[in-house]
């Protein structure tokens, strides 16, 4: 048919290559030839409206198309005919060149191209939806000579006329299994496409490597992982077409290209490399790679039929895993054989794909704690009996790693087919006539959990895969080859009939975000098989969200936040994409989109006072970020729980937002160099927090956040790293915010690298924010009660403490003049000394204060310090001490030499300042205070502040300590 379709168009190609493409269906006025006898006699014959398979174009994709059949004796030119998909529009696309045979055959591609193409095959100037519609073969003057309705399909089959038709009537028309584009059609039919059969040609995965460093090496000399497929049959096996996946969600990753063959009885090699090509050598490379994470390679016809699936095991380097020779049974092979039988030895490091269940006991369903939802909000492990009776579980343990238990089960019977729960909440129990609580978390994200016996022996092992909210994931009954995903949770009870193989795969947005202007154009890449709905209020797409249609793409007319996600058909949704879309004034900051449901709507809003004080209640609300820089781009975006931060400052109208980032969200952290000044390199991220500068909204909107950047480097405590930005929740402007470090136990496994579970972080003097408040309460009394001028005294406090660091913080806090000194926080690691952090600055450099003497009041007085009068026993008492007040001294006077120097911090202040500035008018607009004006004249106050409090410092620091004149200027002279 091709040479025949050549030969007719050869003489058109000159013409047409040197035209426009696009003249190919335009009208152009000719002498018609009839057609009137041609009804019936010319038809429409096949067509394929989902195509990833067959008949490839020069080009290498694979496009919809349509076949024309000639019933007769005569020859047709097709030229001055038409095809269209819209019986409104009959002249939609001219065939040129398009010419039928006697009893012949003719297809075109419904590509949308518009031309010719290089081989001389015909695309026409639409395509087809896999939907449903109706294609039409008109007569030069646009009169209707045959039609086809067709109804949504599945991909990779046609639909047509069976070749044995003869009128063609609506009730021939069936499916074909394998279609044939320009040829007589197929036997592979049936009215129903559920119906119809496949054939496989009998091969099967054979062997896999996910770690290879030196097994085989491709033409790139490159190591690539590989898979192994062996052909047992006696006949060549043809894999055109055939799929492979490292997902058995998406089989579909992966297609061997045309003309690639396993001979009888032989081995094929395929480079799991990422670099999709067929090599010099012939070696075939598919477009993953595997590794240690991914759960299964899937092998299925063109159809997506499935041909042999194996799980993958988690793999030492250069160690393979494959098919014993001879069986069916599948070990680990220190020499690994690509490309040859699998002779070599075999061991079984007891993880082998298919379980060794022992007495029938397994992991039947999983549930990881953010996807549990309504009355299951704790992590659980079922375990179910496949036996016909009764096993005794006494010794039985579960690991997240081989060897690395996490519980062992109590004496106690397991009934025949009886489930049993495990709760994972972080506690421990293990009596058997309560509930079963594991110390640990499940990852929302997916991690392998093994099940051993009493002697030791791996019995079963389940990777849970991802999940997502409402769905928990396990095996149908004792079928362990297989992992589901199930909704509703059922623990204790058989796993749910609803169960789904796996998750839709994500749709693309054809925009990132960032600034756009009005009227800008978004489309969404839909995946074949999916649907895609979206919204545009920020929320989590749901099943009865907007549809998106490919033919109409999103108009952006104002900033606006699009999320989409797919949906098909025995798939869970896919996770959602996100993209924010600002038509405005580009920003001088960055910006921050938040988005997500249950953040600023009246009843469930975290961020308003809604129906009754909403932001008190503790919610926790799903986010997802979107850090745009201050040049447009999209730097960085994650998910995270976002919670409300602050205490007296929560009631004011913007509230702090604090954001989680866990692998209940989907990863342990975020990496991104929010804090460009930052000194300690800590670029990773486990929370951040949104800050509107607490109680300092309304007037300076920077007092907080510039008493860091004014100490940065200079002083031994820790301080919160801050960056400006214009936050935007859920598409609207939502003010001038800071993106801040949180200063918890994370932070100092960041900056330190201190051990997790080692170390107490001690807020407010009284609470214990991570470790234990017991030993600083112990230190405390230990000051308040002991003379500390007694030298083994304060010999001891000096082996608790960090001297430098303590008396750092009290500068800190009393010359700027902090009134809110009961955010004091302070922390040790095992065997460290105890260290302090500066927090809270809101209420700090306020001109009505700059008078009063907070060495004094903060430090020296024995009431204490702050509004609560909090304990100030530590450095009161040590300041009773010569060496101790020698010390003291010397650190301020050094810190008003350098740090405190008001040139230095003015311009300091002024650079943060200007920052802002540009942010001002857009805050004011949005939450009418601060007023510009007004803004202006709270920088004045804090630049006075900042020039005169030098003077005020060394008056106290005289006063408090008794120093003369010249005793103070000794000090500042030898501390510069």
């Amino acid at each position: 048919m091709k040479n025949t379709l050549r030969r007719a168009v050869s003489a058109l190609l000159a013409a047409l290559m040197c035209a426009s493409l696009l003249s190919g269906c335009a009208e152009t006025p000719v002498e018609l030839p009839m057609f009137e006898d041609a009804g019936n006699q010319i038809v429409i014959n096949e067509v394929m409206s989902s195509n990833d398979v067959f008949w490839p174009a020069p080009d290498g994709r694979c496009y919809d198309w349509v076949e024309f059949r000639n019933m007769t004796d005569r020859t047709y030119d097709l030229s001055e005919c038409y095809i269209t998909d819209d019986e409104r529009s009959p002249k939609k696309c001219r065939l040129t060149g398009v010419v039928l045979e006697p009893y012949g055959y003719a297809a075109v591609y419904l590509s949308g191209l518009d031309g010719v193409d290089i081989e001389g095959n015909f695309h026409a100037s639409f395509k087809l939806s896999s939907m449903g519609e109706t294609v039409y073969l008109n007569d030069p003057v646009g009169v209707i000579m045959s039609s086809l309705a067709i109804p949504e399909s599945a991909p990779n089959i046609s639909y047509g006329f069976p070749a044995t038709s003869t009128d063609f009537s609506d009730s021939e028309r069936v499916w074909f299994s394998h279609p044939t584009p320009g040829a007589e059609n197929s036997s592979g039919y049936a009215s129903d496409p559920s119906r119809l059969e496949y054939s496989t040609n009998g091969v099967v995965l054979n062997e896999y490597m996910t770690d290879n460093s030196f097994t085989v090496y491709d033409a790139d000399g490159d190591y690539p992982d590989w898979v192994e497929i062996y052909n047992p049959t006696e006949s060549d096996a043809d894999m055109s077409g055939y799929l492979l996946s490292d997902d058995a969600a998406v089989t579909g990753k992966w297609r061997f290209p045309d003309g690639t063959v396993i001979p009888a009885g032989g081995y094929l090699t395929v480079f799991c490399s990422g670099k999709d090509k067929t090599d010099e050598r012939g070696g075939v490379h598919t477009s993953f790679s595997l590794s240690s994470e991914d759960t299964a390679i899937v092998l299925s016809t063109a159809q997506g039929v499935l041909v042999s699936q194996t799980q993958i095991v988690s793999l030492p380097e250069n160690v393979s895993c494959g098919r014993v020779q001879g069986s069916e049974e599948w070990k680990l092979f220190a020499r690994s054989t690509p490309g040859k039988a699998n002779s070599t030895a075999a061991f079984d490091l007891g993880t082998s794909p298919a379980p060794d269940i022992n007495d029938g006991v397994l992991i039947s369903e999983t549930l990881a704690s953010s996807s549990g939802g309504g009355e299951y909000k704790t992590d659980y492990i079922e375990i179910y009996n496949a036996t016909s009776g009764a096993v005794d579980l006494g010794g039985y343990t579960l690991a997240q790693a081989p060897g690395e238990v996490v519980f062992t089960f109590p004496q106690m019977s397991l009934t025949a087919g009886g489930y049993l729960i495990v709760w994972c909440d972080g506690t421990t129990s293990a009596d058997s006539s309560a509930d079963l609580h594991a110390p640990i978390k499940l990852n929302v994200g997916g991690e392998r959990l093994y099940l051993a016996d009493a002697t030791g022996k791996i019995v079963d092992y389940f990777d849970t895969g991802k999940q997502t909210y409402g769905v928990t994931s396990g095996r149908v009954g004792s079928d362990t080859s297989v992992r589901c995903f199930f909704s509703p949770p059922t623990p204790g009870a058989a796993n749910s009939s609803s169960r789904y193989s796996g998750y839709a795969p994500q749709p693309e947005l054809s925009l990132q975000a960032g600034y756009v202007q009005a009227g800008t154009q978004v489309s969404i890449t839909v995946p074949e098989g999916c649907t895609v709905r979206y919204t545009t209020d920020g929320t989590e797409p749901r099943s009865g969200s907007r549809a998106y249609s490919p033919d109409s793409p999103l108009t952006i007319s104002k900033t606006t936040v699009v999320r989409a996600a797919a949906f098909m058909d025995n798939a869970l949704a896919s996770e959602s994409v996100c993209a924010t879309y600002l038509v405005e004034e580009p920003h001088a900051i960055p910006v921050v989109s938040m988005n997500g449901a249950g953040l600023i709507d009246h009843e469930t809003g975290i961020m308003v006072d809604g129906i009754n004080q909403n932001y008190k209640r503790g919610w926790e609300r799903d986010v997802h970020i979107e850090y745009i820089d201050e040049n447009g781009v999209l730097a960085v975006e994650f998910n995270a729980g976002a919670e409300i931060f602050g205490q007296t400052s929560m009631v004011l109208d913007r509230k702090g937002v604090r954001l989680n980032i866990s692998e209940k969200f989907g990863s342990s952290g975020v990496t991104y160099p929010f804090f460009k000044d930052s000194v300690s390199g800590v670029s990773t991220f486990k929370s951040l927090l949104l800050r509107p500068s607490g109680q300092d909204q309304r007037t300076s909107l920077i007092r907080d956040e510039a008493i860091p950047a004014m100490i940065r480097g200079c002083v031994e405590v820790d301080y919160m790293e801050v960056q400006p930005c214009a936050l935007y929740v859920n598409g609207q402007y939502w003010g001038l915010y800071y993106v801040r470090e949180r200063l918890d136990e994370d932070y100092l496994v960041s900056k330190y690298g201190f051990e997790k579970g080692k170390t107490d972080l001690v807020k407010s003097q009284s609470q214990a924010q991570a470790g234990s408040v017991k030993e600083y309460r112990a230190l405390q009394a230990f000051a308040e009660s002991n003379d500390l001028t007694k030298p083994e005294n304060y010999e001891y406090m000096k082996s608790q403490i960090d001297f430098v660091s303590l008396c750092d913080f009290w500068i800190v806090e009393t010359y700027f003049a902090n009134t809110d000194t009961g955010n004091i926080r302070c922390y040790r690691t095992e065997g460290g000394k105890w260290r302090w952090m500066v927090y809270d600055f809101d209420w700090a450099m306020f001109p009505t204060v700059a008078k009063y003497d907070y060495i004094k009041n903060h430090c020296l007085d024995p009431d204490g310090h702050g509004a609560a009068d909090f304990s100030n026993a530590i450095i009161r008492k040590l300041l009773e001490n010569d060496e101790f007040r020698d010390l003291f001294i010397s650190r301020y006077c050094y810190h008003l030499n350098t740090t405190f120097e008001p040139d230095r911090c003015v311009e300091i202040f002024d650079r943060m300042a200007d920052t802002i500035r540009p942010e001002i008018p857009r805050n004011d607009g949005k939450w009418h205070s601060p007023k510009t004006k007004n803004w202006e004249s709270s920088l004045e106050f804090i630049r006075e502040f900042l020039r005169t409090k030098p003077e005020k410092a060394k008056q106290q620091l005289r006063s408090n300590f008794g120093l003369s004149e010249a005793e103070l200027e000794e000090y500042l002279e030898k501390n510069k």
